[in-house]
């Protein structure tokens, strides 16, 4: 019997393989149609359901800890973080709350709380009407952002140029609530917000938080198409030593704000010429492979960390890790 249990919820294959491999023993909350033969010979138990539907979830969870008794929760995707944070309140396990978490999807909800703090931010409304769209300009200017208040991947984001563009992004916003995308069940896109556009060349900030104090990993510079997608990543980011230093000043500045205690953060942000602005953030590993980027440049498995930490094979650092021999090619 292993010493401890971790209850991970959904990801991928190597998140359990990670976890067994820091000798814990894993249950596993995932989607049915996602379990597979070689998952079932590295968990200790699986527990298959929706685990976006917190009424199904609830009472599963409770019974496994008490059968179980796993002590901490982990997830590496966007879809599990808000209920990680539920059993995490739940059960008393530590880690990040329901109400973190919460906050980091809800984009309209961060900003609010940005503005409540005083820490650094742009401003942003909520859209309800084409009415909504032409205050935000009259108040704030052009160009401005329009964006689904928790979506994902990039997924229905316009840039509004001019008055003269009203109309259009107001129809758009009305198809995108009446449309079906591959990651509704997680993410539907009812509501949006406008939010000031920031100019300048976009980075994310991977972190991972140790019991309150948040240790840089990498800064990793963004390529974009003309339509706000992802189309390549550089790590470690072609960046000036003062331009860092700048934005990772700026994110332990907004993971201070928001509460964030503990485990991983990919945080996008942009250089503008008044200095660096976070665009968003959230508490898993980034996504399109750029933890693979990291490990490679840096010895720093994000995966591992969040599936595993605190355990002796995974040491807290000190400061921020360094270059290293890529202990595998990335392909």
């Amino acid at each position: 019997m292993p010493a401890e249990r971790v209850l991970i919820i959904g990801g991928r294959i190597e998140n359990v393989r990670k976890a067994v491999e820091q000798g814990l023993g894993v249950v596993y909350l995932q989607q049915p149609g996602q379990f597979t033969p070689e998952h079932a010979k590295l968990v200790d138990a699986a527990l298959l359901v929706d685990f976006a539907d917190w009424s199904v979830v609830e009472p599963i969870v409770t019974a496994a800890h008490k059968v179980y008794g796993f002590t901490r929760v982990a997830t590496t995707g966007e879809a599990g973080v808000e209920t990680a944070g539920r059993i995490n309140d739940l059960l008393g396990l530590g880690g990040v709350s329901h109400g973190v978490a919460r906050l980091l999807r809800d984009k309209l909800s961060m900003r609010e709380h940005l503005t409540r703090v005083g820490a650094t931010t742009v401003p942003a409304a909520e859209v309800t009407d084409r009415a909504a769209l032409e205050a935000f300009g009259a108040a704030h200017g052009y160009p401005f952002i329009v964006k689904p208040v928790d979506g994902i991947a990039s997924l229905g984001i316009q840039l509004v140029r001019g008055p003269q563009e009203l109309g259009a992004a107001w129809e758009r916003i009305v198809e995108l609530r009446a449309s079906e995308h591959q990651f509704a069940q997680y993410f539907p896109l009812d509501r949006f917000i406008a939010e000031g556009y920031v100019e300048g060349p976009e980075f994310s900030v991977e972190a991972f938080t140790f019991e309150g104090r948040h240790v840089i990993v990498a800064v990793t510079e963004k390529l974009t198409d003309g339509n706000f997608v992802e189309a390549g990543h550089v790590v470690p980011a072609r960046i000036g030593t003062d331009a860092e230093r700048a934005v990772e000043a700026a994110v332990v500045e907004f993971l201070d704000a928001v509460g964030v205690v503990h485990g991983p953060t990919h945080t996008e942000l942009r250089l503008s010429p008044d200095g660096p602005r976070v665009i968003e953030s959230h508490n898993r590993p980034g996504g399109d492979r750029i933890r693979d980027l990291v490990e490679a440049a840096y010895g720093f498995d994000m995966e591992a960390y969040t599936v595993a930490w605190p355990c002796p094979g995974l040491p807290a650092p000190t400061g921020r890790p360094r270059w290293c021999r890529p202990p595998r090619p990335v392909s």
